[in-house]
């Protein structure tokens, strides 16, 4: 056999170990966040309810079916988060998004303007929807994004500002910013 032929061939094979080992390492991380986040569903009443106070009788109140529950915890410097989704659809979808992929909002400005941006990090989001549209996730660099519902709250009006929906805002923020701060700022 010619030696160049097998170095080929050793490369190529070395090329597909790395190539099976990162997508064995892809499904093994999305199989935790989604074994959390079946474990976690079970929690209802932790910091951050948005479930309505029992005591206050002139509220509407949310149904069982509606109430969700997020919380963060300090491990000795390190954050421990989770969440429950309780919702009327009976199952969410997974997505790994990648960085360097161009994207664009669908709603139209005051002044006809649509969103537009290339992500510059990864993200694990959890969906109900379909691609892009997040309720909760966290990105590459470690931020997390979870959505909860306050039936209160109103959309701002619209301006010039090029619009996105709840969840696609969700979406862009995990693909251009790392930190809270960047978030806010934005």
């Amino acid at each position: 056999m010619n030696p160049g032929y097998q170095m080929v061939g050793r490369s190529t094979a070395r090329r597909r170990d790395r190539a099976s080992s990162m997508r064995r390492q892809l499904y093994l991380a999305a199989l935790a966040a989604a074994l959390l986040l079946i474990l976690l569903a079970g929690c209802s009443s932790v910091v951050g309810s948005n479930a309505p106070d029992p005591t206050d009788v002139g509220q509407d109140t949310l149904s069982p079916s509606q109430r969700c529950t997020s919380f963060c915890l300090d491990n000795g410097g390190y954050c421990i988060y989770g969440m429950n989704f309780d919702s009327d659809v009976p199952e969410g979808i997974l997505y790994v998004n990648k960085r360097d992929i161009s994207k664009r909002g669908w709603e139209e400005s005051t002044t006809g303007e649509v969103a537009r941006w290339t992500s510059r990090y990864g993200s694990l989001t959890f969906n109900l929807v379909g691609y892009q549209y997040p309720l909760a996730g966290m990105n590459e660099a470690g931020l997390v994004i979870n959505t909860m519902s306050l039936l209160e709250s109103q959309p701002p009006a619209p301006d010039e500002r090029p619009p996105l929906s709840d969840c696609m805002w969700v979406q862009y923020q995990l693909d251009n910013f790392s930190t809270i701060e960047e978030v806010i700022a934005s």
